[in-house]
Protein backbone atom coordinates (compact mmCIF):
# COMPACT_ATOMS: atom_id res chain seq x y z
CA UNK A 1 0.00 0.00 0.00
CA UNK A 2 1.15 3.69 -1.17
CA UNK A 3 0.26 7.27 -1.29
CA UNK A 4 1.42 10.18 -2.78
CA UNK A 5 3.38 13.47 -1.86
CA UNK A 6 2.20 17.02 -2.83
CA UNK A 7 4.65 16.78 -6.30
CA UNK A 8 3.09 13.15 -7.43
CA UNK A 9 6.24 10.68 -6.17
CA UNK A 10 5.72 7.49 -4.45
CA UNK A 11 6.20 6.70 -1.09
CA UNK A 12 5.98 3.73 0.79
CA UNK A 13 3.38 3.85 4.11
CA UNK A 14 4.90 4.94 6.70
CA UNK A 15 3.84 4.53 10.25
CA UNK A 16 2.65 7.74 12.63
CA UNK A 17 3.34 8.94 15.90
CA UNK A 18 1.09 6.82 17.15
CA UNK A 19 2.30 3.86 15.28
CA UNK A 20 -0.73 3.72 13.03
CA UNK A 21 -0.54 3.12 9.33
CA UNK A 22 -1.87 6.30 7.17
CA UNK A 23 -4.36 5.35 5.63
CA UNK A 24 -5.15 4.53 1.70
CA UNK A 25 -6.95 6.87 -0.20
CA UNK A 26 -8.58 6.37 -3.75
CA UNK A 27 -5.96 8.84 -5.10
CA UNK A 28 -3.11 7.31 -3.25
CA UNK A 29 -0.07 7.34 -5.32
CA UNK A 30 -0.78 9.58 -8.00
CA UNK A 31 1.63 11.82 -9.67
CA UNK A 32 -0.36 15.06 -9.84
CA UNK A 33 2.37 16.81 -11.57
CA UNK A 34 1.86 14.20 -14.87
CA UNK A 35 -1.86 14.56 -14.57
CA UNK A 36 -1.58 18.46 -14.57
CA UNK A 37 1.10 18.16 -17.30
CA UNK A 38 -1.06 15.86 -19.45
CA UNK A 39 -4.37 18.00 -18.94
CA UNK A 40 -2.18 21.65 -19.83
CA UNK A 41 -1.42 19.40 -23.23
CA UNK A 42 -4.57 18.05 -23.79
CA UNK A 43 -6.71 20.96 -23.05
CA UNK A 44 -4.05 23.61 -25.29
CA UNK A 45 -4.26 20.82 -28.03
CA UNK A 46 -8.26 20.72 -27.71
CA UNK A 47 -8.47 24.27 -27.80
CA UNK A 48 -6.37 24.56 -30.71
CA UNK A 49 -8.41 21.69 -32.92
CA UNK A 50 -11.43 23.54 -31.89
CA UNK A 51 -10.71 26.83 -33.25
CA UNK A 52 -9.86 25.00 -36.17
CA UNK A 53 -12.88 23.32 -37.29
CA UNK A 54 -14.15 26.66 -36.11
CA UNK A 55 -12.61 28.81 -39.32
CA UNK A 56 -13.21 25.36 -41.95
CA UNK A 57 -16.90 25.51 -40.69
CA UNK A 58 -17.26 29.13 -40.54
CA UNK A 59 -18.53 29.03 -36.64
CA UNK A 60 -17.94 32.13 -35.34
CA UNK A 61 -18.29 31.41 -31.48
CA UNK A 62 -15.12 28.79 -31.60
CA UNK A 63 -13.40 31.79 -33.69
CA UNK A 64 -14.45 34.71 -31.62
CA UNK A 65 -16.35 33.42 -28.40
CA UNK A 66 -18.25 37.35 -28.61
CA UNK A 67 -18.08 39.65 -31.56
CA UNK A 68 -16.76 42.31 -29.41
CA UNK A 69 -13.89 40.18 -29.08
CA UNK A 70 -10.40 39.34 -31.44
CA UNK A 71 -10.71 36.20 -33.03
CA UNK A 72 -7.88 33.81 -32.41
CA UNK A 73 -6.04 33.39 -35.58
CA UNK A 74 -5.83 30.65 -38.05
CA UNK A 75 -1.97 30.15 -36.98
CA UNK A 76 -2.55 30.85 -33.32
CA UNK A 77 -5.07 28.18 -33.18
CA UNK A 78 -2.10 25.55 -34.98
CA UNK A 79 0.22 26.56 -32.62
CA UNK A 80 -1.99 26.10 -29.41
CA UNK A 81 -2.48 22.07 -31.10
CA UNK A 82 1.52 21.77 -31.94
CA UNK A 83 2.12 23.30 -28.59
CA UNK A 84 -0.33 20.87 -26.60
CA UNK A 85 0.60 17.72 -28.77
CA UNK A 86 4.19 18.69 -27.49
CA UNK A 87 3.55 18.97 -24.26
CA UNK A 88 2.23 15.27 -24.20
CA UNK A 89 4.93 14.04 -26.05
CA UNK A 90 7.60 15.74 -24.16
CA UNK A 91 5.83 14.08 -20.48
CA UNK A 92 5.94 10.87 -22.16
CA UNK A 93 9.45 11.29 -22.96
CA UNK A 94 9.39 10.82 -26.55
CA UNK A 95 12.04 13.46 -27.12
CA UNK A 96 11.95 13.21 -31.07
CA UNK A 97 8.02 13.91 -31.62
CA UNK A 98 8.23 16.99 -28.54
CA UNK A 99 11.15 18.16 -30.36
CA UNK A 100 9.78 18.31 -33.92
CA UNK A 101 6.91 20.07 -32.34
CA UNK A 102 8.54 22.41 -30.39
CA UNK A 103 10.83 23.67 -34.04
CA UNK A 104 7.44 23.86 -35.65
CA UNK A 105 5.87 26.22 -32.85
CA UNK A 106 8.71 28.08 -32.56
CA UNK A 107 9.18 28.48 -36.58
CA UNK A 108 5.33 30.13 -36.05
CA UNK A 109 6.21 32.39 -33.51
CA UNK A 110 9.54 33.37 -34.74
CA UNK A 111 8.66 34.17 -38.07
CA UNK A 112 5.17 36.43 -36.96
CA UNK A 113 7.58 37.84 -34.52
CA UNK A 114 10.06 39.04 -37.86
CA UNK A 115 7.16 40.11 -39.45
CA UNK A 116 6.27 43.28 -36.93
CA UNK A 117 9.83 43.77 -36.11
CA UNK A 118 10.92 43.90 -39.90
CA UNK A 119 7.51 45.27 -41.16
CA UNK A 120 8.00 42.96 -43.82
CA UNK A 121 4.80 39.89 -45.49
CA UNK A 122 6.37 36.39 -44.87
CA UNK A 123 3.20 34.48 -46.86
CA UNK A 124 2.89 32.93 -43.06
CA UNK A 125 -0.14 34.72 -42.01
CA UNK A 126 -2.90 33.27 -44.76
CA UNK A 127 -0.64 30.68 -46.17
CA UNK A 128 -3.21 27.45 -44.27
CA UNK A 129 -6.87 29.74 -44.28
CA UNK A 130 -8.02 32.98 -46.22
CA UNK A 131 -9.43 34.90 -43.39
CA UNK A 132 -12.94 36.47 -42.71
CA UNK A 133 -12.52 37.86 -39.34
CA UNK A 134 -10.73 40.37 -39.21
CA UNK A 135 -11.88 42.72 -35.98
CA UNK A 136 -8.95 44.08 -34.10
CA UNK A 137 -6.41 42.67 -36.56
CA UNK A 138 -3.72 44.75 -38.19
CA UNK A 139 -3.18 42.13 -40.71
CA UNK A 140 -5.20 39.73 -41.81
CA UNK A 141 -4.41 36.31 -40.21
CA UNK A 142 -1.22 37.71 -38.74
CA UNK A 143 -1.05 36.79 -34.51
CA UNK A 144 -0.50 39.18 -31.90
CA UNK A 145 2.85 39.70 -31.07
CA UNK A 146 2.28 38.83 -27.36
CA UNK A 147 0.94 35.79 -28.74
CA UNK A 148 3.86 35.28 -30.80
CA UNK A 149 6.19 35.50 -28.52
CA UNK A 150 4.68 32.94 -26.14
CA UNK A 151 4.78 30.61 -28.89
CA UNK A 152 8.30 31.03 -29.38
CA UNK A 153 8.93 30.76 -25.82
CA UNK A 154 6.98 27.43 -26.09
CA UNK A 155 8.73 26.08 -28.75
CA UNK A 156 11.83 26.51 -26.48
CA UNK A 157 10.28 24.80 -23.95
CA UNK A 158 9.85 21.89 -25.66
CA UNK A 159 13.46 21.80 -27.42
CA UNK A 160 14.96 21.16 -23.89
CA UNK A 161 13.82 17.42 -23.76
CA UNK A 162 16.31 16.86 -26.54
CA UNK A 163 18.89 17.46 -24.05
CA UNK A 164 19.78 15.40 -20.86
CA UNK A 165 16.04 15.43 -19.00
CA UNK A 166 18.15 14.98 -15.81
CA UNK A 167 20.34 17.77 -15.57
CA UNK A 168 19.11 20.61 -13.25
CA UNK A 169 18.79 23.20 -16.13
CA UNK A 170 16.44 21.31 -18.01
CA UNK A 171 13.47 21.60 -15.22
CA UNK A 172 14.34 25.14 -14.62
CA UNK A 173 13.93 25.75 -17.81
CA UNK A 174 10.83 25.03 -18.35
CA UNK A 175 9.81 26.33 -15.27
CA UNK A 176 10.81 29.65 -16.02
CA UNK A 177 9.53 29.98 -19.27
CA UNK A 178 6.38 28.21 -18.32
CA UNK A 179 5.90 30.99 -15.76
CA UNK A 180 6.76 33.42 -18.71
CA UNK A 181 3.80 32.10 -20.48
CA UNK A 182 1.24 32.35 -17.64
CA UNK A 183 2.36 36.22 -16.80
CA UNK A 184 1.75 37.28 -20.70
CA UNK A 185 -1.55 34.74 -20.66
CA UNK A 186 -2.43 36.59 -17.22
CA UNK A 187 -1.97 40.13 -18.26
CA UNK A 188 -4.23 39.79 -21.42
CA UNK A 189 -6.97 37.82 -19.11
CA UNK A 190 -6.69 40.95 -16.54
CA UNK A 191 -6.99 43.57 -19.60
CA UNK A 192 -10.17 41.57 -20.76
CA UNK A 193 -11.75 41.72 -17.01
CA UNK A 194 -10.88 45.27 -16.38
CA UNK A 195 -11.27 46.39 -19.96
CA UNK A 196 -7.75 47.74 -20.40
CA UNK A 197 -7.57 47.25 -24.41
CA UNK A 198 -3.72 47.88 -23.76
CA UNK A 199 -3.59 44.37 -21.46
CA UNK A 200 -3.90 42.40 -24.58
CA UNK A 201 -3.01 44.54 -27.23
CA UNK A 202 0.48 46.25 -28.15
CA UNK A 203 -0.07 49.29 -29.92
CA UNK A 204 -2.15 49.21 -33.25
CA UNK A 205 -1.10 45.81 -33.37
CA UNK A 206 -3.69 42.56 -33.57
CA UNK A 207 -5.17 42.01 -30.54
CA UNK A 208 -4.56 38.36 -28.54
CA UNK A 209 -8.31 36.52 -28.56
CA UNK A 210 -9.50 36.11 -24.93
CA UNK A 211 -9.41 31.86 -25.29
CA UNK A 212 -5.97 32.84 -26.53
CA UNK A 213 -4.67 34.48 -23.39
CA UNK A 214 -6.68 31.35 -21.62
CA UNK A 215 -4.99 28.79 -23.70
CA UNK A 216 -1.60 30.57 -22.61
CA UNK A 217 -2.71 30.29 -18.65
CA UNK A 218 -2.95 26.81 -19.35
CA UNK A 219 0.08 25.86 -21.76
CA UNK A 220 2.57 27.54 -19.16
CA UNK A 221 0.63 25.38 -16.45
CA UNK A 222 1.43 22.61 -18.42
CA UNK A 223 5.32 23.16 -18.63
CA UNK A 224 5.39 24.01 -14.65
CA UNK A 225 3.91 20.70 -14.21
CA UNK A 226 6.39 18.68 -16.09
CA UNK A 227 9.49 21.15 -14.81
CA UNK A 228 8.27 20.22 -10.98
CA UNK A 229 7.64 16.41 -12.13
CA UNK A 230 11.07 16.31 -13.79
CA UNK A 231 13.01 17.83 -10.95
CA UNK A 232 12.92 14.97 -8.23
CA UNK A 233 16.71 15.45 -6.33
CA UNK A 234 16.34 16.43 -3.26
CA UNK A 235 12.14 15.49 -2.18
CA UNK A 236 13.04 17.26 1.57
CA UNK A 237 13.23 20.73 0.06
CA UNK A 238 11.28 23.32 -2.59
CA UNK A 239 12.17 23.15 -5.88
CA UNK A 240 15.19 25.61 -6.30
CA UNK A 241 13.85 26.91 -9.43
CA UNK A 242 9.78 27.78 -8.26
CA UNK A 243 11.36 31.05 -6.30
CA UNK A 244 13.07 32.01 -9.55
CA UNK A 245 9.99 31.30 -11.70
CA UNK A 246 7.42 32.46 -9.72
CA UNK A 247 9.05 35.97 -8.85
CA UNK A 248 9.53 36.53 -12.78
CA UNK A 249 6.03 35.13 -13.78
CA UNK A 250 5.10 38.45 -11.10
CA UNK A 251 7.11 40.53 -12.91
CA UNK A 252 5.89 39.83 -16.60
CA UNK A 253 2.51 40.41 -14.71
CA UNK A 254 3.31 43.55 -13.38
CA UNK A 255 5.63 45.30 -15.79
CA UNK A 256 2.87 44.51 -18.74
CA UNK A 257 0.03 45.81 -16.49
CA UNK A 258 2.05 49.06 -16.11
CA UNK A 259 2.86 49.22 -19.89
CA UNK A 260 -0.83 48.90 -20.58
CA UNK A 261 -1.22 51.47 -18.24
CA UNK A 262 1.32 53.84 -19.08
CA UNK A 263 0.19 53.44 -22.75
CA UNK A 264 -3.26 54.18 -22.53
CA UNK A 265 -2.39 57.27 -20.84
CA UNK A 266 -0.38 58.05 -24.01
CA UNK A 267 -2.97 57.49 -26.32
CA UNK A 268 -5.02 59.48 -24.07
CA UNK A 269 -2.66 62.70 -24.49
CA UNK A 270 -2.63 62.28 -28.14
CA UNK A 271 -5.92 62.38 -28.35
CA UNK A 272 -6.20 58.78 -30.30
CA UNK A 273 -9.80 58.57 -28.74
CA UNK A 274 -9.03 55.87 -26.82
CA UNK A 275 -11.01 56.47 -23.44
CA UNK A 276 -10.04 57.32 -20.13
CA UNK A 277 -9.70 53.73 -18.27
CA UNK A 278 -8.40 55.08 -14.76
CA UNK A 279 -10.57 53.85 -13.17
CA UNK A 280 -9.85 50.34 -13.70
CA UNK A 281 -6.63 50.59 -12.78
CA UNK A 282 -7.84 49.92 -9.14
CA UNK A 283 -9.59 46.82 -10.25
CA UNK A 284 -6.73 45.45 -12.22
CA UNK A 285 -4.74 46.26 -9.24
CA UNK A 286 -7.40 44.20 -7.46
CA UNK A 287 -7.31 41.19 -9.98
CA UNK A 288 -3.36 41.30 -9.25
CA UNK A 289 -3.20 41.20 -6.09
CA UNK A 290 -5.99 37.79 -5.57
CA UNK A 291 -3.84 35.88 -8.50
CA UNK A 292 -0.23 36.94 -6.36
CA UNK A 293 -2.22 36.08 -3.39
CA UNK A 294 -3.12 32.64 -4.78
CA UNK A 295 0.49 32.24 -5.79
CA UNK A 296 1.82 32.90 -2.08
CA UNK A 297 -0.77 30.76 -1.03
CA UNK A 298 0.76 27.91 -2.93
CA UNK A 299 4.19 28.74 -2.28
CA UNK A 300 3.46 28.67 1.08
CA UNK A 301 1.83 25.23 1.14
CA UNK A 302 4.52 23.80 -0.98
CA UNK A 303 7.42 25.39 1.61
CA UNK A 304 5.23 23.18 4.50
CA UNK A 305 4.70 20.67 2.49
CA UNK A 306 8.81 20.04 2.23
CA UNK A 307 8.89 20.83 5.68
CA UNK A 308 6.56 17.53 6.72
CA UNK A 309 8.28 15.69 3.73
CA UNK A 310 11.61 16.32 5.40
CA UNK A 311 10.48 15.64 9.34
CA UNK A 312 8.86 12.20 8.09
CA UNK A 313 12.67 11.64 6.31
CA UNK A 314 14.09 12.12 10.26
CA UNK A 315 11.44 10.00 11.24
CA UNK A 316 12.71 7.46 8.84
CA UNK A 317 16.47 7.95 9.43
CA UNK A 318 15.72 7.35 13.35
CA UNK A 319 14.00 4.48 13.06
CA UNK A 320 16.57 3.16 10.70
CA UNK A 321 19.07 4.31 13.36
CA UNK A 322 17.30 2.08 15.48
CA UNK A 323 16.83 -0.63 13.40
CA UNK A 324 21.07 -0.45 12.47
CA UNK A 325 21.10 -1.39 16.00
CA UNK A 326 18.86 -4.12 16.27
CA UNK A 327 21.29 -5.13 13.51
CA UNK A 328 24.63 -4.45 15.23
CA UNK A 329 23.47 -6.22 18.54
CA UNK A 330 22.04 -9.14 16.21
CA UNK A 331 25.75 -9.26 14.51
CA UNK A 332 27.24 -9.66 18.21
CA UNK A 333 25.14 -12.54 18.86
CA UNK A 334 25.94 -14.04 16.23
CA UNK A 335 29.34 -13.87 16.56
CA UNK A 336 29.25 -15.29 19.89
CA UNK A 337 27.20 -18.21 18.91
CA UNK A 338 29.72 -18.78 15.87
CA UNK A 339 32.62 -18.28 17.97
CA UNK A 340 30.75 -21.20 21.02
CA UNK A 341 30.35 -23.33 17.88
CA UNK A 342 33.46 -23.51 16.26
CA UNK A 343 34.69 -24.29 20.36
CA UNK A 344 32.62 -27.14 20.04
CA UNK A 345 33.60 -28.34 16.45
CA UNK A 346 37.17 -28.02 17.94
CA UNK A 347 36.98 -30.08 20.82
CA UNK A 348 34.80 -32.58 18.75
CA UNK A 349 37.50 -32.66 16.20
CA UNK A 350 39.92 -32.78 19.10
CA UNK A 351 37.89 -35.61 20.57
CA UNK A 352 38.05 -37.61 16.73
CA UNK A 353 41.66 -37.54 16.44
CA UNK A 354 42.23 -38.69 19.75
CA UNK A 355 39.68 -41.73 18.85
CA UNK A 356 41.53 -42.32 15.76
CA UNK A 357 44.87 -42.41 17.04
CA UNK A 358 43.53 -44.64 19.79
CA UNK A 359 42.15 -46.98 17.20
CA UNK A 360 45.34 -47.12 15.17
CA UNK A 361 47.15 -48.03 18.41
CA UNK A 362 44.71 -50.87 19.02
CA UNK A 363 45.08 -52.04 15.38
CA UNK A 364 48.84 -51.79 15.80
CA UNK A 365 48.79 -53.81 18.92
CA UNK A 366 46.11 -56.30 18.01
CA UNK A 367 47.66 -57.30 14.86
CA UNK A 368 51.30 -57.49 16.56
CA UNK A 369 49.68 -59.76 18.86
CA UNK A 370 47.79 -61.41 16.18
CA UNK A 371 50.87 -61.90 13.96
CA UNK A 372 52.69 -64.03 16.35
CA UNK A 373 50.59 -66.89 16.94
CA UNK A 374 49.58 -66.52 13.17
CA UNK A 375 53.31 -67.02 12.10
CA UNK A 376 53.56 -69.82 14.46
CA UNK A 377 50.84 -71.91 13.32
CA UNK A 378 52.10 -71.16 9.95
CA UNK A 379 55.68 -72.68 10.66
CA UNK A 380 53.82 -75.93 11.99
CA UNK A 381 51.64 -76.03 9.07
CA UNK A 382 54.51 -76.28 6.52
CA UNK A 383 56.17 -78.47 8.98
CA UNK A 384 53.72 -81.15 9.04
CA UNK A 385 53.80 -80.35 4.67
CA UNK A 386 57.19 -81.18 4.02
CA UNK A 387 59.24 -83.18 7.21
CA UNK A 388 56.58 -85.10 8.30
CA UNK A 389 58.02 -89.06 9.44
CA UNK A 390 54.84 -90.64 8.06
CA UNK A 391 53.48 -89.67 4.94
CA UNK A 392 50.01 -88.17 5.08
CA UNK A 393 46.83 -88.45 3.50
CA UNK A 394 45.37 -87.09 0.78
CA UNK A 395 42.72 -85.13 3.29
CA UNK A 396 45.35 -84.20 5.44
CA UNK A 397 47.54 -83.07 2.78
CA UNK A 398 44.34 -80.94 1.44
CA UNK A 399 43.55 -79.99 5.35
CA UNK A 400 47.30 -78.90 5.72
CA UNK A 401 46.95 -76.29 2.16
CA UNK A 402 43.57 -75.17 3.68
CA UNK A 403 45.81 -73.72 6.79
CA UNK A 404 48.53 -72.48 4.88
CA UNK A 405 46.33 -70.61 2.28
CA UNK A 406 44.21 -69.34 5.04
CA UNK A 407 47.10 -68.40 7.25
CA UNK A 408 48.98 -66.31 4.18
CA UNK A 409 45.59 -64.86 3.48
CA UNK A 410 45.17 -63.70 7.19
CA UNK A 411 49.05 -62.55 7.75
CA UNK A 412 48.44 -60.28 4.68
CA UNK A 413 45.32 -59.23 5.94
CA UNK A 414 47.02 -58.26 8.84
CA UNK A 415 49.86 -56.86 7.74
CA UNK A 416 48.14 -54.05 5.41
CA UNK A 417 46.11 -53.05 8.69
CA UNK A 418 49.21 -52.96 10.53
CA UNK A 419 49.95 -50.13 7.39
CA UNK A 420 46.67 -48.29 7.55
CA UNK A 421 47.28 -48.01 11.02
CA UNK A 422 50.65 -47.02 11.08
CA UNK A 423 49.89 -44.30 8.21
CA UNK A 424 47.05 -42.89 10.57
CA UNK A 425 48.59 -42.73 13.28
CA UNK A 426 51.91 -40.97 10.98
CA UNK A 427 53.73 -43.80 12.51
CA UNK A 428 55.28 -44.98 9.19
CA UNK A 429 58.77 -44.24 8.52
CA UNK A 430 59.95 -43.52 5.00
CA UNK A 431 63.48 -43.94 3.58
CA UNK A 432 63.20 -41.37 -0.08
CA UNK A 433 65.87 -42.24 -2.54
CA UNK A 434 66.05 -42.30 -6.42
CA UNK A 435 64.51 -45.35 -7.33
CA UNK A 436 65.12 -46.91 -11.38
CA UNK A 437 61.30 -46.76 -12.55
CA UNK A 438 61.93 -49.51 -14.83
CA UNK A 439 63.72 -51.64 -12.44
CA UNK A 440 60.83 -51.75 -9.79
CA UNK A 441 58.39 -52.16 -12.37
CA UNK A 442 59.77 -55.43 -13.82
CA UNK A 443 60.39 -57.03 -10.34
CA UNK A 444 56.75 -56.47 -9.48
CA UNK A 445 55.61 -57.82 -13.49
CA UNK A 446 58.07 -60.83 -12.20
CA UNK A 447 55.80 -61.16 -8.91
CA UNK A 448 52.37 -60.34 -10.84
CA UNK A 449 52.94 -62.72 -13.43
CA UNK A 450 52.45 -65.92 -11.72
CA UNK A 451 48.44 -65.07 -11.08
CA UNK A 452 48.83 -63.31 -14.76
CA UNK A 453 49.98 -66.73 -16.23
CA UNK A 454 46.70 -68.23 -14.56
CA UNK A 455 44.19 -66.38 -15.80
CA UNK A 456 45.67 -66.12 -19.29
CA UNK A 457 46.42 -62.51 -18.82
CA UNK A 458 49.38 -60.83 -21.12
CA UNK A 459 51.14 -58.32 -19.18
CA UNK A 460 53.50 -56.42 -20.87
CA UNK A 461 55.95 -52.84 -20.03
CA UNK A 462 55.83 -49.63 -22.28
CA UNK A 463 58.56 -47.50 -21.09
CA UNK A 464 59.41 -45.54 -24.47
CA UNK A 465 62.03 -42.89 -24.43
CA UNK A 466 61.77 -43.02 -19.72
CA UNK A 467 63.78 -46.76 -19.47
CA UNK A 468 66.19 -44.71 -17.17
CA UNK A 469 64.12 -42.35 -15.52
CA UNK A 470 64.37 -42.41 -11.52
CA UNK A 471 61.87 -41.51 -9.17
CA UNK A 472 62.00 -40.27 -5.40
CA UNK A 473 60.46 -42.79 -3.61
CA UNK A 474 60.71 -44.98 -0.72
CA UNK A 475 61.82 -48.41 -2.93
CA UNK A 476 59.74 -51.02 -0.77
CA UNK A 477 57.07 -49.05 -0.56
CA UNK A 478 56.73 -48.32 -4.54
CA UNK A 479 56.71 -52.18 -5.21
CA UNK A 480 54.31 -52.76 -2.56
CA UNK A 481 51.82 -50.06 -4.52
CA UNK A 482 52.83 -51.35 -8.10
CA UNK A 483 51.87 -54.78 -6.37
CA UNK A 484 48.75 -53.77 -5.41
CA UNK A 485 47.73 -52.01 -8.33
CA UNK A 486 48.93 -54.64 -10.91
CA UNK A 487 47.49 -57.00 -8.99
CA UNK A 488 43.95 -55.62 -9.13
CA UNK A 489 44.32 -55.11 -12.74
CA UNK A 490 45.35 -58.67 -13.26
CA UNK A 491 42.63 -59.93 -11.04
CA UNK A 492 39.13 -58.05 -12.29
CA UNK A 493 40.53 -58.50 -15.78
CA UNK A 494 38.63 -60.80 -17.84
CA UNK A 495 39.82 -63.98 -19.33
CA UNK A 496 42.54 -63.76 -21.99
CA UNK A 497 42.58 -59.87 -21.27
CA UNK A 498 45.78 -57.52 -21.21
CA UNK A 499 47.64 -55.41 -18.38
CA UNK A 500 49.81 -52.89 -19.97
CA UNK A 501 52.49 -50.84 -18.01
CA UNK A 502 53.34 -47.50 -19.23
CA UNK A 503 55.95 -45.10 -18.06
CA UNK A 504 55.75 -41.07 -19.06
CA UNK A 505 55.84 -37.58 -17.97
CA UNK A 506 52.46 -35.69 -16.83
CA UNK A 507 51.55 -32.03 -17.63
CA UNK A 508 53.57 -31.13 -14.23
CA UNK A 509 56.64 -32.41 -14.94
CA UNK A 510 56.00 -35.50 -12.50
CA UNK A 511 56.83 -39.24 -13.48
CA UNK A 512 53.83 -41.01 -14.13
CA UNK A 513 53.69 -45.17 -14.04
CA UNK A 514 50.15 -45.79 -15.61
CA UNK A 515 48.63 -49.52 -15.51
CA UNK A 516 46.01 -50.24 -17.91
CA UNK A 517 43.68 -53.16 -17.90
CA UNK A 518 40.69 -54.97 -20.31
CA UNK A 519 38.25 -55.43 -17.71
CA UNK A 520 34.73 -54.86 -17.06
CA UNK A 521 35.53 -50.99 -15.24
CA UNK A 522 34.15 -49.56 -12.34
CA UNK A 523 30.85 -48.24 -12.27
CA UNK A 524 30.48 -44.30 -12.36
CA UNK A 525 28.59 -44.33 -8.81
CA UNK A 526 31.58 -46.77 -7.49
CA UNK A 527 33.96 -44.50 -8.27
CA UNK A 528 34.35 -42.43 -4.58
CA UNK A 529 34.57 -45.74 -3.20
CA UNK A 530 37.53 -47.23 -4.80
CA UNK A 531 39.50 -45.69 -1.91
CA UNK A 532 37.73 -46.08 1.07
CA UNK A 533 38.49 -48.88 3.25
CA UNK A 534 37.26 -52.15 3.12
CA UNK A 535 35.36 -51.07 0.34
CA UNK A 536 35.38 -54.14 -2.03
CA UNK A 537 32.96 -52.40 -4.85
CA UNK A 538 30.44 -55.44 -4.40
CA UNK A 539 33.36 -58.30 -5.33
CA UNK A 540 32.56 -59.91 -1.90
CA UNK A 541 30.91 -63.02 -3.35
CA UNK A 542 32.77 -63.32 -6.77
CA UNK A 543 35.77 -65.50 -5.48
CA UNK A 544 38.39 -63.03 -5.86
CA UNK A 545 40.49 -62.56 -2.53
CA UNK A 546 40.94 -59.50 -1.14
CA UNK A 547 40.87 -57.54 1.52
CA UNK A 548 39.36 -54.29 0.40
CA UNK A 549 41.97 -51.41 2.11
CA UNK A 550 44.90 -52.28 -0.50
CA UNK A 551 44.23 -49.30 -2.59
CA UNK A 552 43.89 -47.33 0.07
CA UNK A 553 46.89 -47.92 1.63
CA UNK A 554 48.56 -47.44 -1.70
CA UNK A 555 47.39 -44.16 -1.73
CA UNK A 556 48.28 -42.72 1.51
CA UNK A 557 51.75 -44.00 0.53
CA UNK A 558 52.43 -42.78 -2.50
CA UNK A 559 50.66 -39.00 -1.00
CA UNK A 560 53.56 -39.75 1.99
CA UNK A 561 55.81 -39.75 -0.90
CA UNK A 562 55.44 -36.56 -2.66
CA UNK A 563 52.98 -37.64 -5.60
CA UNK A 564 49.21 -38.82 -6.25
CA UNK A 565 47.22 -41.93 -7.51
CA UNK A 566 44.14 -41.52 -9.00
CA UNK A 567 42.47 -43.51 -11.90
CA UNK A 568 39.86 -43.40 -14.99
CA UNK A 569 37.23 -45.82 -15.73
CA UNK A 570 34.16 -46.20 -17.48
CA UNK A 571 31.96 -49.89 -17.80
CA UNK A 572 33.17 -52.32 -20.75
CA UNK A 573 36.31 -49.96 -21.48
CA UNK A 574 38.42 -51.20 -18.48
CA UNK A 575 40.33 -49.50 -15.86
CA UNK A 576 43.23 -47.25 -15.89
CA UNK A 577 45.02 -46.52 -12.68
CA UNK A 578 48.07 -44.12 -12.45
CA UNK A 579 50.79 -43.15 -9.83
CA UNK A 580 52.66 -39.67 -10.05
CA UNK A 581 55.88 -39.30 -8.06
CA UNK A 582 59.04 -36.60 -8.08
CA UNK A 583 61.39 -36.82 -10.53
CA UNK A 584 65.38 -37.63 -9.14
CA UNK A 585 67.25 -35.01 -10.99
CA UNK A 586 65.36 -35.04 -14.47
CA UNK A 587 67.20 -32.72 -16.63
CA UNK A 588 64.78 -34.00 -19.83
CA UNK A 589 64.52 -36.72 -22.27
CA UNK A 590 67.68 -36.16 -23.55
CA UNK A 591 69.74 -36.41 -20.13
CA UNK A 592 68.60 -40.20 -19.89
Amino acid sequence: MSWGDSDGTMMLDRPDATGADRPETFLSGVSWPIVFAYLGGGLSAFLGASVLIGWHAENLILIQVSPMFVPMQYNTALGFLLGGVGLIFATRDIRGASLGCGALVAAIGLLTLAEYVFGADLGIDQLLMEHYVTFKTSHPGRMAPNTALCFSLTGLALARPGLAAEHWKSPMAKGVLGSLIIGLGLVALTGYAVRIETAYGWGELTRMAVHTALGLVVLGLGFVSLAWHLDRDDLRRLRSWFPVSMGLGVLTVTICIWQAHYANRVAIANGSGIRDLSAYIGEAILVFGLVLAALLAVAVHLALTARNRAKLIAITATELEATGEELRRAHDELELKVAERTRELSASKKEAEEASHAKSAFLSSMSHELRTPLNAILGFAQLLNEFSDRPLTEEQESHVAHILDGGRHLLVLINEVLDLSRVEAGELSLSLEAVQVEGAIQQTVALVQPIADEHDITVSIDTKEYSGLDVSADASRLKQVLLNVMTNAVKYNRKNGKVTVRVDLSDEGMARISVEDTGPGIREEDHEEVFQPFSRLGMEGSGIEGTGIGMTISRQLVESMGGSLDFHSEIGQGSTFWLELPVADYNGPEAI
